[in-house]
C-alpha cells in the first residue's frame, strides 16, 4: 500500500486486517491495466466469517452496516496487497509499465515465454505501447475515483 494511503489510514485511526487468504480455488484480485478486479468479499473478522444470515430476517440494519464495513476493509486490504506486490502474473494483451535505467517503458504483452531465453527471443514477446518517459515525468500510479471536498488532500 502506498505511503500516502497508509498515512491517511493512520490519521483516521483505521487499521486494516491482513488481506484474507482465499477460502476456495480462486484468485482474490486481478489487475488489468489501471483497473483492479476484486472477487466477492464476505465480512471477515479475525479471519472468521461474521454476520451470517439474511438482513431483515436474521440480522438487523446495524449488523448489515458493520458487515458492509468489514467487507470494505477486506476490499482495501486485498487491493493494497495486490498493488504493492513487486511481481504479479501478466496475461497476453496486458500493458505493463516498468522502470528501465532512467526511464519508464510501457509495453504490451504479445506472448508468454516458456523459459528465460536470449534477448532476441524475449523482445518478440512484447511491443512498445508508448514512447519511453524519463523517471521524473512519470504520472501518478494511483488516482482516487471518489473524493469529496473533505478528502481533497488525497489528490
Amino acid at each position: 500500500m502506498s505511503g500516502r494511503v497508509a498515512a491517511r489510514l493512520k490519521e483516521l485511526n483505521l487499521t486494516l486486517p491482513d488481506a484474507p487468504a482465499p477460502v476456495a480455488n480462486y484468485v482474490p484480485a486481478v489487475r488489468a491495466g489501471s483497473i483492479l478486479h476484486v472477487s466477492g468479499q464476505i465480512p471477515l473478522e479475525g479471519g472468521k466469517p461474521q454476520f451470517v444470515g439474511k438482513l431483515g430476517r436474521d440480522l438487523q440494519v446495524a449488523d448489515g452496516q458493520k458487515a458492509a464495513r468489514l467487507c470494505a476493509e477486506g476490499l482495501v486490504s486485498v487491493g493494497g496487497a495486490t498493488v504493492s506486490k513487486p511481481n504479479h502474473a501478466v496475461r497476453v494483451g496486458d500493458v505493463v509499465r516498468l522502470p528501465q535505467g532512467r526511464q519508464w517503458r510501457t509495453v504490451r504483452v504479445l506472448a508468454l515465454g516458456a523459459r528465460r531465453g536470449p534477448a532476441a527471443e524475449a523482445q518478440g514477446l512484447y511491443e512498445e505501447a508508448a514512447p519511453p518517459q524519463p523517471l521524473r515525468e512519470r504520472l501518478a500510479d494511483w488516482e482516487p475515483l471518489l473524493v469529496d471536498a473533505a478528502d481533497a488532500d488525497l489528490r
